[in-house]
C-alpha cells in the first residue's frame, strides 16, 4: 500500500505547476517596488528611465520563466542564480532579502526536482518498476 502512495505522489503535476505559479505570482509582488518612483523627487522627463530601471528584476524573473517553462534544469539554475543575486544585490537587511526572495529559491529548486525526477529516464524506471511490482504480486 505504501508503493502504490509513493507512486501517485510523483505522477501528481504539483512538481510541474507550483514552481510555474511561485514564479507568476512573484512577477507582481516585485513589480509593486515601481511605486517607489513617485515620491515626488524625480521629475517628470526622468520618471519613464526609472519605471524602467524598477522594473529590470520583474523582467529578469519574467525571462526566467519564459525559460524555465520548457528548460527546467537550467531554468532552475537560473532561478537559483537570480535568488543569489538578489540576497547580494539589495541593499537591505539581509533577513528581509532572504524572505523576500524566498520564491525565487523554492521555485528554482521545485524546478529542478521536477526535471530530475521526471526526467524520461526517470519515467522508464517507473514504469518498469510498476510493471515488476505487479508481476511480483501475480506471482
Amino acid at each position: 500500500m505504501k508503493i502504490k502512495k509513493f507512486l501517485w505522489i510523483l505522477e501528481d503535476d504539483t512538481f510541474y505547476i507550483t514552481p510555474r505559479i511561485i514564479a507568476i505570482l512573484f512577477v507582481p509582488l516585485i513589480s509593486l517596488f515601481v511605486i517607489d518612483v513617485f515620491n515626488g523627487k524625480i521629475s517628470m522627463p526622468f520618471i519613464p528611465v526609472a519605471l524602467f530601471i524598477h522594473l529590470i528584476p520583474s523582467l529578469a524573473v519574467l525571462f526566467a520563466l519564459m525559460y524555465a517553462w520548457k528548460h527546467e534544469k537550467l531554468g532552475g539554475a537560473i532561478f537559483l542564480l537570480l535568488f543569489i543575486i538578489g540576497l547580494i544585490y539589495f541593499k537591505n537587511p539581509y533577513p528581509s532579502n532572504l524572505i523576500l526572495f524566498a520564491p525565487l529559491l523554492l521555485a528554482g529548486l521545485l524546478f529542478e526536482i521536477h526535471s530530475n525526477l521526471f526526467s524520461r529516464q526517470g519515467r522508464r524506471i517507473k514504469k518498469i518498476y510498476k510493471y515488476e511490482n505487479k508481476r511480483r504480486v501475480a506471482c
